[in-house]
């Protein structure tokens, strides 16, 4: 209660999407859940990453927009507990790249 007295004290209004929750549940900003003691990049970006490898793999966009779509994930999700996951996913597509080149 102490915020939103502070909010209404500097003439700040909520709109009617905001809500005030538990912390557990984390905060969402710029692209990333933020957690109390850690933080992961959305869930929406992590679809978006495997709708980019299926277009690949469809051809829909070449080798040069792949790299660089990853490269900017890749460096977005550093420091987070999803780094684990992009690093495997961009091994196993340039390991594909590179068994299929052979």
């Amino acid at each position: 209660m102490k915020f939103l007295n502070f909010w209404k004290r500097c003439f700040l209004g909520l709109n009617d999407k905001t809500c005030i929750g538990e912390s557990a549940a984390g905060l969402c900003y710029v692209g990333y859940r933020i957690m109390p003691d850690y933080k992961l990049v959305k869930k929406i970006t992590m679809d978006r990453q495997k709708n980019d490898v299926k277009a690949w793999h469809n051809g829909k966009i070449t080798d040069d927009e792949l790299y660089a779509k990853l490269a900017s994930r890749y460096g977005h999700c550093q420091g987070t507990a999803s780094y684990k996951w992009i690093s495997e996913e961009l091994l196993k597509i340039l390991h594909e790249k590179l068994t299929n080149q052979q």
